[in-house]
C-alpha cells in the first residue's frame, strides 16, 4: 500500500511538472504560478503526513478515530521501528479497552502479535494472537477469524508445536474456503509445507508446495509464486537433488528481477549460491553471494 502510494505520488509530480513547462512556453504565467504552489504544498504534505499524525494524536479526542490513527502509526512503524510500532500498538488497545471498541482491541492485539513475534516473544505474541482471534470470532469477521488461525498455527510451528499448528492451519484453511479466498488458501497450504519440511517430511511438503502452486498460479500472485519457489528449491536441495533445487532458485530469481523485488532477488542468490557450494561449483557460487 505504502509504495503504490509513493508511486502514484511521483507519477503526479512528474505530469504537474509537465504542465508547469508547457504554461511557462505559452506564457501562461499566472496558471503556472498556481501549479508550482499546488506542487509545494502536495509535496510538503506527503513529507510531513506521519510527522502531522504524531502531533495530532496528542491532542486528539478519546474516540475510535484516536484509536485509528494509532493503529495506522504502528502499521506504519512496523517495518521501521518495532518499539514504536508495539508503542503505538499499546496505546490503541488501551484507548479501544476503555471504550469498548471491539474491532479496535482486536486489531491492536493483532499488531502488538505481530511485533512481538518479530522480536522473537512467541508465547506472548501466541496469545495475543489467539485473544484478537477469539474477538473476531464473536463478531463472526470470518476473514479475520481465518487470518488469527493461521497466524496461531505459524506461532505454534514456531514453538515446534506440530500437532497444534497443523490444527490451526487446516481450520484456517476450511474457514477461507467459506469465503472463497484464493489466497489465504494458498498461503495456509505454503505454510503447511514450511511445517512439514521442518519434520523432513519432504513429500508431503511438496505435496502442499505444489497445491499453494496451483492457486498462486491461477491468481496471478507472482511475488507468493517466487517466494514459493524458494522453499521447493529448498526441500530439492535437503533431498540431495541439486538440479532441480537450483532449477527452482533461477525461476523465482527470473520473476523477481521482473517485479523488481530486491529482498527476493538477494534471498535467490544466496540460495544459489549455497546450493552451487553443494556442488562444488565454487566460482558460480563466489558470484552470487557476492
Amino acid at each position: 500500500m505504502e509504495q503504490l502510494f509513493e508511486l502514484t505520488v511521483d507519477t503526479l509530480l512528474f505530469i504537474i511538472s509537465r504542465l508547469v513547462l508547457i504554461f511557462m512556453r505559452r506564457k501562461s504565467f499566472i496558471i503556472s504560478l498556481i501549479i508550482l504552489q499546488s506542487l509545494q504544498g502536495f509535496s510538503s504534505q506527503n513529507k510531513t503526513l506521519i510527522d502531522s499524525l504524531v502531533q495530532s494524536v496528542k491532542k486528539a479526542n478519546k474516540d475510535s478515530i484516536l484509536v485509528n490513527n494509532y493503529l495506522y502509526l504502528s502499521s506504519y512503524y512496523f517495518e521501521k521501528s518495532l518499539n514504536k510500532s508495539s508503542k503505538y500498538a499499546n496505546l490503541a488497545l488501551k484507548e479501544s479497552t476503555s471504550l469498548e471498541y471491539a474491532t479496535g482491541q482486536a486489531q491492536s492485539l493483532f499488531l502488538l502479535a505481530q511485533t512481538e513475534q518479530k522480536n522473537g516473544e512467541l508465547k506472548q505474541a501466541l496469545a495475543h494472537f489467539k485473544e484478537s482471534t477469539s474477538i473476531y470470532a464473536i463478531k463472526n469477521q470470518e476473514y479475520y477469524i481465518a487470518r488469527g488461525f493461521a497466524e496461531i498455527g505459524n506461532a505454534h510451528a514456531s514453538l515446534g508445536e506440530i500437532t497444534k499448528a497443523l490444527y490451526y492451519l487446516h481450520n484456517s484453511i476450511e474457514v477461507y474456503q467459506t469465503i472463497n479466498n484464493q489466497i489465504g488458501i494458498a498461503s495456509c497450504y505454503s505454510d503447511l509445507g514450511k511445517v512439514h519440511h521442518a519434520t523432513k517430511n519432504f513429500n508431503q511438503a511438496l505435496k502442499y508446495f505444489k497445491k499453494a502452486k496451483v492457486i498462486f498460479s491461477k491468481e496471478k500472485d507472482d511475488h507468493s509464486l517466487a517466494r514459493l519457489y524458494n522453499r521447493i528449491s529448498i526441500i530439492f536441495r535437503d533431498k540431495g537433488n541439486i538440479k532441480q533445487s537450483l532449477e527452482y532458485d533461477y525461476l523465482a530469481l527470473m520473476m523477481q528481477e521482473k517485479l523488481r523485488d530486491k529482498t527476493g532477488m538477494a534471498n535467490s542468490s544466496l540460495n544459489i549460491g549455497e546450493t552451487s557450494i553443494l556442488q562444488d561449483e565454487l566460482s558460480r557460487a563466489l558470484g552470487h553471494i557476492e
